[in-house]
C-alpha cells in the first residue's frame, strides 16, 4: 500500500509539472492576431463600396481576393451592436470594424449605430 501511494504521488507530481504554470486567458487577443496577418494582405486590398461616377452612374469596386480571405479568417463576435464607419458602411459590431481595419481597409469608427441611407 505504501508503494502504491508513492507511485501515485510521483505520477501526480509528474503530471502537474507538465501543465503550464500560467493559464492563458480565454478570449481573443488582437495583438496575437496582428502577428498572424501577412503584411501584404494588410495593405493590398479594397472593400466593396459603391461610388458615384459622372452623370449619376454608380459603379462598384470589387474586394481583392486577399481582403476577402482576410475578412473570412478574421474572428468576430456574434452580437449585433452596429457601428457606422467613416466609409458610410454599417458594421455589425466593433470586431467587424476592427477586422476591416486589420485587413487593410482605411476606415475609422464614425459613430455607434447604423449609417443612414443616402
Amino acid at each position: 500500500m505504501k508503494t502504491l501511494t508513492i507511485i501515485l504521488f510521483a505520477a501526480f507530481v509528474i503530471a502537474s509539472s507538465a501543465v503550464p504554470s500560467r493559464v492563458r486567458r480565454q478570449g481573443f487577443n488582437w495583438e496575437d492576431y496582428d502577428d498572424r496577418l501577412d503584411s501584404s494582405t494588410q495593405r493590398q486590398s479594397q472593400a466593396v463600396t459603391p461610388t458615384s461616377g459622372s452623370g449619376g452612374v454608380t459603379t462598384t469596386t470589387t474586394a481583392s481576393p486577399q481582403y476577402t480571405t482576410c475578412i473570412r479568417r478574421c474572428p468576430v463576435t456574434p452580437q449585433y451592436n452596429p457601428i457606422c464607419g467613416t466609409n458610410r458602411i454599417t458594421y455589425n459590431n466593433e470586431s467587424h470594424l476592427r477586422c476591416a481595419q486589420q485587413c487593410g481597409l482605411s476606415v475609422q469608427r464614425a459613430f455607434g449605430g447604423s449609417c443612414q441611407a443616402l
